[in-house]
């Protein structure tokens, strides 16, 4: 009986070590990086309205590609206008075996937006994510987490998560990922609860 119950403990981790393998070459799921990205674009939506969400402005020089955070004077000596309009949600630092994490995402958007008179062949969204650690420092490269809404020949949205050097995230990268912001999301929630309860206790004690 030890012998066949040595047996089934090895043909399970070499289960679970043949589905991570798989995971770290396999696309990610559609199904799951549609309802991730619906969550995180509620999510930054929702706390733009609270007040929780940071902003920036990236400008242009001039016949450059160059882009900055200082605005540029015009010829009359004005600031020019920003090209760019930067929403950056910070979310709470968390510990996941034994390393500190502080994700982040944001949102660039046009500053002015140009409306065509029809709508787009192809629509995109896009929120960048980043992670880093107690020390400021970035523990994994910059994602690009993007959704496309094509109306012709047939309307469908399609989503990409990517790496700024351009390659794909796998789905392992995805699932360590998810699971990050999973984490300080669900930790800022219970924050926020504690903060509301508490405000309830006063309120009822005054």
């Amino acid at each position: 009986m030890q012998i066949i119950r040595s047996l089934r403990r090895l043909l399970r981790t070499i289960k679970v070590k043949f589905f991570i393998e798989v995971e770290k070459y396999k696309k990610a799921d559609e199904r799951i990086l549609s309802e991730w990205f619906e969550s995180l674009y509620q999510l930054l939506s929702a706390e733009e309205k609270k007040g929780n969400v940071s902003y920036k402005a990236w400008y242009q020089k001039p016949g450059e590609l160059e882009l900055t955070e200082t605005p540029i004077p015009t010829e009359s000596g004005q600031a020019s206008k920003p090209l760019y309009k930067v929403k950056i949600l910070s979310l709470p630092e968390i510990v996941k075996e034994h390393r500190k994490y502080r994700p982040q995402m944001s949102e660039i958007t046009l500053a002015e937006p140009i409306f065509p008179e029809n709508i787009p062949e192809i629509q995109s969204w896009q929120l960048d994510l980043i992670i880093f650690d107690a020390m400021n420092n970035k523990v994994w490269n910059d994602a690009a987490f993007s959704r496309y809404r094509y109306s012709q020949p047939k309307t469908y949205i399609k989503h990409e998560i990517r790496y700024r050097e351009g390659r794909e995230l796998t789905a392992y990268e995805v699932k360590i990922i998810k699971s990050i912001f999973d984490s300080a999301i669900k930790k800022m929630n219970i924050s926020a609860r504690s903060a509301r309860d508490g405000e309830r206790g006063l309120a009822i004690g005054l």
